[in-house]
């Protein structure tokens, strides 16, 4: 087994991490009443082996829906007088039995009742066993946001015991690497290998203590461990709590976060392909099919937020997390989109994709030359490149033109073949009524100057033109 200390001021705790680390629990309870907190599907399939493992103390067990919109004020009105009923005293314990939502439930209402009791969690899924048995950090949700009403109240213990995560759906296991995904992106340490799941837990709850030992009341370090958070609560809170898990929506709210980084200036593209192949190789679910605009009004709640602002944590580097405050955040679109069969549109796509900084080139490699071309050019245009080699490709030389035009780029059209016997007198003529100057000789091709705004007239039959 693994113990790794958390040495908070004055609540200093162990987390046990390992097989069978339930075991550990009647030590740990030295002969006080506990009361239980768990949700149906945990007790449904571990039930038995807690109870087994209580079997020599007094005990009661409270179990609630699975799910996030189990997290009210409500239920935890019902646990405080389940708590007064059993006869819960300020010297015996809380157990959380479960995932995230019954380790904050438990943990806020521990926080409260008596004006403060001992829990102890037990988590049983990846998420909990990664991020949020660890740090303290309780709470219930309101109808204005998630986690808007809570406490901090460090755990007594942790008791991390792997063999809970062998009933996990491959949906939940995707979730919880998430939350190491993030772990790794704001520490800068190299994930352990994804199927050692004793080395996994290890690893995330040691990135968590540093930052919980540094900060425990999240007003400085701790607040990097909201990279991703901040979009994905949104995420989570404009689906009703119902389509993403926390996870996911984390996932989501990470790429979301290496955008607004980009469009921001405070991460560089290098840093956000690094961060997007992490994600990638574990497997994460990255798309997200609205528009951010939409869930930018549900940020505006965010507990992080200072005063008319809304605080972003955001990437300078691997492992050089930054808080950014922001005032107003444009309503950019940001998701998935779906092309039909035609390369006039997929180089549309590509092109779109490219500028908006959300476009994975590998995905269409290979398709044919000319999209090839595109891809090639568009990635040479977005890192300042002044050199364009179209190929062969009529298509892709009238698509960037303007696009070049557009962005006040001087560049170097290049290719082979007879790309520059092309007919492009006409585009060219029109371009030079809207402030583009280009000249183009039998080897070379050059475009420089900025578009401006106005009407434009051209032959239609000419589809890319």
């Amino acid at each position: 087994m693994t113990v790794i200390r958390i040495n908070v001021p004055g609540r200093e705790y162990d987390i046990i991490i390992g097989a069978g680390a339930v075991s550990q629990l009647p030590e740990q309870l030295r002969g006080r009443k506990a009361f239980v907190v768990s949700d149906s599907n945990v007790m449904r399939l571990h039930g038995e082996t807690l109870t087994k493992t209580l079997s020599g103390s007094e005990f009661r067990i409270a179990v609630i829906e699975p799910g996030e919109n189990s997290k009210t004020i409500e239920n935890a009105s019902e646990l405080w007088r389940g708590m007064a009923k059993f006869g819960l005293r300020r010297g015996d314990a809380v157990i959380a039995f479960g995932g995230g939502v019954v380790g904050d439930l438990a943990g806020f209402t521990a926080s409260a009742y008596m004006r403060g009791v001992s829990c102890i969690q037990i988590p049983t899924t990846l998420v909990s066993h990664f991020d949020s048995s660890v740090g303290g950090k309780t709470a219930v949700n309101i109808p204005e946001g998630k986690n808007l009403v809570g406490a901090f109240c460090q755990p007594e213990a942790v008791i991390a015991d792997i063999d809970f995560l062998s009933t996990l759906p491959e949906r939940e296991v995707n979730a919880g690497l998430a939350e190491a995904v993030k772990h790794s992106l704001i520490s800068g340490e190299s994930l352990p290998p994804l199927d050692d799941l004793e080395a996994l837990t290890a690893f995330n709850c040691s990135v968590k203590a540093k930052f919980v030992e540094a900060d425990e009341f999240d007003r400085g370090e701790r607040m990097f461990l909201n990279f991703g958070h901040t979009f994905g609560h949104a995420i989570e809170k404009y689906f009703n709590f119902e389509r993403f898990n926390h996870g996911e929506a984390v996932a989501k709210g990470m790429v979301l976060a290496l955008n607004a980084g980009i469009e921001l200036g405070v991460t560089p593209e290098r840093v956000r392909e690094s961060a997007l192949t992490m994600m990638e190789n574990a497997r994460l679910d990255l798309t997200l099919d609205i528009n951010p605009g939409e869930i930018i009004p549900l940020m505006n709640s965010d507990k992080k937020n200072g005063a008319g602002t809304i605080n972003l944590v955001l990437l300078k580097d691997l492992g050089k997390p930054v808080v950014v405050p922001v005032k107003k955040l444009e309503k950019k679109p940001f998701g998935v989109i779906k092309l039909p069969p035609s390369k006039s549109v997929l180089h549309r796509g590509i092109i779109l994709s490219a500028l908006t900084n959300s476009l994975d080139y590998s995905e269409f490699n290979g398709v044919s030359e000319d999209i090839d071309a595109t891809l090639r050019c568009m990635r040479e245009l977005k890192s300042g490149g002044t050199v364009l080699d179209c190929g062969e490709s009529g298509s892709t030389l009238r698509f960037l033109i303007p696009i070049a035009a557009a962005l006040g780029r001087s560049v170097n059209f290049a290719g082979k073949g007879r790309l520059l016997e092309r007919p492009l007198t006409p585009l060219l003529d029109e371009l030079s009524r809207h402030g583009v100057q280009s000249e183009l000789t039998r080897d070379s091709f050059t475009v420089s100057g900025k578009l401006k705004s106005g009407a434009y007239k051209l032959p239609g039959d000419v589809s890319s033109q």
